[in-house]
């Protein structure tokens, strides 16, 4: 559904700041994905060193930083909302496009199940019908006796 979501949201990606992966859009952080063995962090690694550089990194934060943290859980609360959204206009798209498919099929079947003219002339009909939609569906909504009526005009226009 690539296509049918570049139409809606287009193709411009973000940068910086504002970008976001899958992992982010989903409300997990890299802490809460199952990390393979070799991105793990070493445990040789000093316990202490790990838990000073902690203690120096919340010894310098200030409220702004706080306040940017607070931001940016509104951030993933609005892109959440936004992949929500984005998931529902993908699922209207896709039945959408599953109506026009079953609304052409139908249309087919009736234009050829009409009887008097040639095979290659009822195609040729239905070719002109699907290009213009709102024929198309006029066309389904008379009865049999106008629906051969309007191919007779259609023909006789039409050579």
């Amino acid at each position: 559904m690539y296509d049918e979501l570049a139409l809606v949201v287009g193709k411009d990606m973000a940068t910086g700041s504002f970008s976001k992966g899958v992992i982010d859009i989903d409300g997990k952080g890299v802490n809460d994905v199952d990390m393979s063995a070799s991105n793990t962090i070493d445990l040789d690694n000093d316990l202490e060193e790990v838990s000073l550089k902690k203690q120096a990194d919340s010894s310098t934060q200030t409220r702004s930083h706080r306040k940017r943290s607070h931001a940016s859980m509104l951030d993933d609360t609005i892109f959440k909302d936004l992949s929500s959204h984005m998931g529902k206009i993908a699922s209207a798209i896709q039945e959408a496009s599953l109506h026009r498919t079953n609304f052409f099929s139908s249309l087919y079947e009736e234009v050829m199940k009409i009887e008097g003219f040639e095979e290659s002339m009822l195609a040729f009909a239905f070719d002109h019908l699907n290009e213009n939609e709102v024929l198309a569906r006029s066309f389904m909504l008379k009865s049999d006796k106008l629906r051969k009526q309007w191919l007779d005009n259609f023909f006789y226009r039409n050579g």
